[in-house]
């Protein structure tokens, strides 16, 4: 050690290019450094929703928690789960055990098995699996609202909303959308009890015929000499309100009784689960989840570019209101470590230039002339 330092203390120059190196070093890596608002870590935790449509909680516990709960129990490497059940679903919070040899094919275990429940009731409506990732959770959200003076419908901002999703999944570093408040589309078809009792027609023979209808099926291939061809038996609604004309019943007379002859058919939206309003107007939310590699400011930058660029391309009644940007909280951090660095700098330097002062005013008192002789000299 004592030889190390005995070089660099008679060889300056390679401690000035060692300093000069690390300094360059240090700004460079700290003007490419991923930023983020969690560190890389895995939480090993798995949430899985159940959506169950006009159940109540004693329903959804009894006909989907319990299943899907000995489901849980089956797989090896899952140290605990605790489940929630409400009104038209649950959630259940599974904790895998630490010290699982391999916690990815765990995760794998657990979507393999709960994609397919037996026993699970058959008006649940979808199972979501999601692992609960920091580094999966949304970095900016935005609303999308009419503006008062406007007179703009639910289904003009729906089709803003797919456009805009559409084309922001295509900017750099964004994974996914998450939308909040928006309802799809839903076809109702409102019979009539008294029609239904006079064709002597049941909702099956109504629900048998759409299904039959709206089908599309490959019927194998047929090969001659000359070539191969495919069967494929196409008979989906081109437009879903077709299925008004769907054929319920017919004779050898040629008299049909259509879907249109029993009931109504609406075109509107599934029933509204969350309430969303922006700036006093209903709306829709949007969270912007970046790549798990992605820097969250430049990802952020990239999606606030793209809504300031495209700002005019909008339709005239629409607002878009940004609600949370956690890449402030990054940004205010980043300046605090950035001022410091720069104090820490300039007392290294006052330091230094101490150091050098006196040093230059040892070596004259050392010298054979003095500082007197040293001002003289240098006003002749």
């Amino acid at each position: 050690m004592e030889k190390v330092l005995r070089y660099f203390a008679e060889n300056k120059l390679v401690v000035n290019l060692l300093v000069i190196m690390i300094i360059v070093v240090g700004i460079y890596s700290a003007y490419n450094l991923k930023q983020d608002v969690f560190p890389p870590t895995d939480i090993d935790t798995m949430i899985v929703t159940v959506i169950y449509p006009g159940a109540s909680p004693a329903d959804v516990e009894l006909n989907a928690v319990v299943p899907i709960e000995n489901m849980i129990r089956n797989i090896q490497g899952i140290k605990d789960f605790v489940s929630l059940a409400i009104d038209n679903g649950a959630t259940i919070y599974v904790y895998l055990d630490q010290d699982a040899p391999d916690k990815q094919k765990v995760k794998d275990e657990v979507y393999r098995n709960l994609s397919n429940v037996p026993d699970l009731a058959p008006e649940v409506e979808d199972i979501i699996i999601r692992d609960a990732n920091p580094k999966l959770m949304s970095v900016y959200i935005f609303g999308v609202s009419g503006k008062a003076e406007a007179d703009i419908g639910e289904r003009e901002l729906n089709q803003f909303v797919d456009s805009l999703e559409e084309r922001l999944l295509r900017v750099k570093g964004v994974a996914e959308i998450r939308k909040s408040g928006y309802r799809d589309r839903e076809i109702k078809i409102l019979i009539s009890p008294e029609k239904m009792e006079r064709y002597y027609i049941s909702l099956n023979d109504i629900v048998k015929s759409i299904q039959t209808r709206n089908i599309r099926a490959t019927g194998g291939t047929i090969q001659s000499i000359q070539k191969e061809q495919t069967i494929v038996t196409i008979g989906q609604f081109e437009n879903p309100l077709d299925v008004k004309d769907v054929i319920i019943r017919s004779n050898f007379e040629r008299r049909s009784i259509k879907v249109r002859d029993i009931g109504n058919v609406k075109d509107g939206f599934k029933k509204r689960d969350i309430e969303i309003r922006v700036n006093k107007e209903d709306g829709i939310t949007m969270s912007v989840v970046k790549q798990e590699d992605a820097d969250i400011v430049e990802t952020v930058k990239n999606v606030k570019r793209f809504l300031e660029e495209n700002k005019g391309t909008f339709p005239g009644g629409v607002k878009v209101t940004t609600i949370d940007d956690r890449s402030l909280s990054i940004i205010s951090l980043l300046k605090v470590v950035q001022s410091n660095a720069f104090i820490g700098f300039g007392f290294f330097n006052i330091t230094a230039f101490s150091r050098f002062s006196y040093v230059v005013l040892d070596s004259f008192r050392d010298s054979p002339y003095n500082i007197h002789d040293f001002d003289l000299f240098v006003r002749r």
